[in-house]
C-alpha cells in the first residue's frame, strides 16, 4: 500500500502560483470588468435610492454609460464617487 504525503509538505514547481504573486504590485486589478456597476448595485453601495439616482442622471450630476440600445446603465464607481465629492459643500472649520 503506498502513502501519499501530506497536501502541505507538497511544494513542487508545477503548481501554479497564486493570483497576488502574478500582479506586479502598482498594476491594476485583474477583473477590470467588475469596476462596472449596474444601478441597483450602486443603489447598495450609496445610500441613496435608484429615483434619486436616477435624478441625479437626468440632471446631468451623475456620469453613467448607457449602452446603445439598451436600457442597461453602467457606472464606474470612482468617477460616480469623484462626481458626488465636488457637489460637496460645508466642512470648514468651526
Amino acid at each position: 500500500m503506498k502513502v501519499e504525503p501530506p497536501f502541505e509538505s507538497a511544494t513542487s514547481s508545477h503548481l501554479p502560483a497564486p493570483p497576488s504573486a502574478l500582479q506586479q504590485p502598482d498594476a491594476a486589478p485583474l477583473s477590470a470588468p467588475s469596476a462596472f456597476l449596474t444601478l441597483r448595485q450602486l443603489c447598495e453601495r450609496l445610500p441613496l435610492s435608484e429615483r434619486t439616482i436616477r435624478g441625479l442622471i437626468k440632471k446631468g450630476h451623475l456620469p453613467v454609460i448607457i449602452l446603445p440600445h439598451s436600457r442597461r446603465l453602467l457606472f464606474d464607481f470612482e468617477s460616480v464617487r469623484n462626481s458626488l465629492l465636488r457637489r460637496q459643500r460645508g466642512g470648514g472649520a468651526a
